[in-house]
């Protein structure tokens, strides 16, 4: 990798780091349903790490190009964790083609259930009634009887309230 392209990864890296500490719920939230989602990834990527950690497997180079630099492990078969083909991100790319619906997807939570706002197609509330709630919020009205107004769970007013559900808007 150029100098150029290490120093984007960790601008990226860092920029991630310092979003799961502004966001730790949020960050919780996208794990748990990626987990939910990749159930069986998830298990044979965390047996492999495991025993990376416990010495008894080590990282290899990339086995298409030859470099150290960010290689991952790729499973052809989620029910053999150990058996993997070391290749580094950009061949690994290679092998999984990206598409603009898996990156809007994976930003956004890489499900319905935790897409935000009117991007979610089970969203109650829209941006307009999100304005209007934390007017009223703004003014004193209970969050109690708001959700009633808006006939929506409290919990959700509650949320709005404290910038953990529609954050993004303003």
């Amino acid at each position: 990798m150029s100098d150029r392209g290490a120093e984007k990864y960790e601008r990226q890296k860092q920029r991630s780091r310092e979003w799961k500490k502004r966001n730790p719920e949020r960050h919780a939230e996208l794990a748990r349903a990626y987990r939910a989602r990749n159930k069986e990834k998830s298990d044979a990527q965390n047996r492999l790490n495991y025993a990376i950690r416990q010495g008894r497997m080590e990282r290899q180079p990339c086995e298409k190009c030859g470099t150290t630099n960010r290689v991952h492990a790729h499973h052809y078969d989620y029910s053999k964790p150990y058996d993997v083909e070391w290749l580094c991100y950009k061949c690994h790319k290679g092998v999984h083609p990206v598409t603009e619906e898996d990156k809007r997807v994976k930003f956004a939570g890489a499900s319905p259930a935790v897409l935000n706002g009117e991007d979610n197609p089970n969203a109650k509330l829209s941006e307009k009634d999100v304005l209007q709630i934390r007017a009223m919020l703004g003014i004193g009205i209970s969050q109690t009887k708001i959700a009633k107004t808006f006939d929506i769970a409290q919990s959700i007013i509650s949320k709005i309230k404290r910038g953990v559900a529609w954050g993004h808007i303003r």
